[in-house]
């Protein structure tokens, strides 16, 4: 993988497609007439998805987003695709590190300018503007998937390989389950997933 495009490309082959292929043989499809489409599925995004579509420069467009159904902001889920040479591995493990939250409490650095706080930032707005609450976000080599758990809180699974790693597509399947289901009202809460007492920053 040599360029943008090339990480996005396999990104779209080895994760987007097989989530989707798994998606429908869960949920019915929730896709209007004339149903050319199946929904729920991971597609590109779109100004539509926005929550503030006059004013959309508080945050980046997500690569991907889960679209529970073909309506207007029925988003539930993100995913950024960043490059191994712009992010590198070492910025992805820096999450979990005073580089990117201070020691014990775990609260962001919002004002650091290493890709570690950048990322998480870029992050967290795309959550927000997009009314989402899981995630994850991969370099091509390396992935971290999360959840917002709390207002102003982030949960991070560890950090696994990108190719190798049969708990990865586990993990990811999962949690587009846990994402649509709580859209769904069916009380699949981050809290239920990620217990409070469970939750530590040990750097």
């Amino acid at each position: 993988m040599t360029s943008e495009p090339s990480v996005q490309d396999e990104v779209h082959v080895q994760i987007i497609e097989p989530l989707n292929m798994l998606l429908a043989t869960r949920y019915a499809n929730t896709a209007g007439p004339p149903q050319t489409q199946f929904y729920p599925q991971w597609g590109r995004s779109c100004p539509k998805a926005h929550r503030n579509p006059g004013d959309q420069t508080n945050a980046g467009f997500p690569d991907f987003l889960l679209y529970r159904s073909s309506g207007q902001r029925q988003n539930v889920a993100i995913m950024e695709v960043k490059t191994w040479w712009a992010y590198s591995d070492d910025a992805f493990t820096g999450i979990f590190s005073t580089v990117a939250a201070h020691r014990g409490s775990g609260v962001f650095d919002w004002t650091g300018t290493e890709p570690p706080p950048r990322l998480l930032r870029q992050v967290w707005g795309e959550l927000h503007f997009f009314q989402a609450n899981w995630g994850a976000c991969t370099n091509g080599r390396k992935i971290v998937i999360f959840v917002r758990t709390g207002r102003n809180e982030l949960t991070l699974r560890e950090i696994h390989d990108f190719d190798g790693d049969a708990s990865v597509h586990r993990a990811l399947i999962g949690m587009c389950f846990a994402a649509i289901d709580e859209a769904m009202g069916l009380h699949f809460v981050p809290g239920s997933v990620c217990p409070i007492q469970d939750r530590e920053s040990l750097w």
